[in-house]
This record gives structure tokens, sequence and C-alpha cells, in this order.
């Protein structure tokens, strides 16, 4: 493929493009677990954060996903290579307070599992509790 050319001919995987993001933010933007995993193959930082302090994994979380188990599967890859699921992005947002936001039990489960925080405040005074009932997402509230 394209990017794994590109790498073998010395792209750089780290470096910043628009926003601050990383080819690694795209990969998990796309929940593309393949990409991701050649990138984080070849020293990608899978902790950096955009101009709004957004890691890869913030962009994964938010999108709206039709495949729960590639979103899932991008999870456990970034967790495996030792990803800090506890950063806080944009508005301090954790990936449990969007996780939460979004409904999405599997994510939330797989973060609390992971040592997510339920009660980590953002920027708000909100906690991932807050966001799940923002969203009104009644089977997210046993989860969290």
């Amino acid at each position: 493929n394209v990017v794994k050319l590109l790498i073998q001919n010395g792209a750089h995987v780290n470096e910043k493009g628009m926003n601050g993001a990383t080819p690694l933010h795209y990969a998990a933007n796309n929940v593309n677990t393949s990409i991701a995993d050649l990138l984080l193959s070849n020293k990608a930082d899978l902790n950096v954060q955009d101009e709004d302090e957004d890691t890869p994994l913030h962009w994964a979380v938010s999108q709206q996903i039709v495949n729960q188990d590639k979103l899932i599967d991008i999870f456990e890859l970034f967790i495996q290579h030792g990803a800090c699921i506890k950063m806080k992005g944009k508005g301090g947002e954790t990936l449990l307070h969007w996780a939460a936001y979004k409904g999405n039990v599997d994510i939330s489960e797989l973060l609390l599992r992971h040592g997510a925080d339920p009660n980590q405040r953002n920027d708000a005074s909100d906690s991932p509790l807050h966001d799940a009932l923002k969203n009104e997402t009644k089977d997210q509230l046993n989860v969290v």
C-alpha cells in the first residue's frame, strides 16, 4: 500500500500537519487498525496531541462509527502499545467523557477496565456521567 511505500522511503510518521494532526490521528479517525499498526510499528507517537490537545484515540472515539468491532480493535491496539487512556483533550475531555457522550457502552467498559476514572472532571466540571446524561443514553448509565 502507499502508506507502507512512503514510510519505507523515509516519510516521517510523527510529522504534524494541519491542526497539529499526525498520520496516526488520521488512521484513528478512519478507525483503520492495519494502518495504525503499521504506523505504531514504525515508532508513531500514540499519545501525541493535536492543536486542540486531542490524541488519536480522542479522534477515534468522537466519530460516528458503524463498525463497533473495528473501534474496539483500534482501542485495544493502542492500549497494548501503551496509550495513556487518562489524557485530557480539548475542554479537558477524557476518552471516557467522549465514550459516555456517544453512548458507547463497549468502549466505556474497556476504558473502565483499564483504569479510566468515572469521576474525572472536564474543564466545565462535568464528569462522564454528566456527558452520558447530556446525550440521554439510558444504556450508558448502567456502565458509568
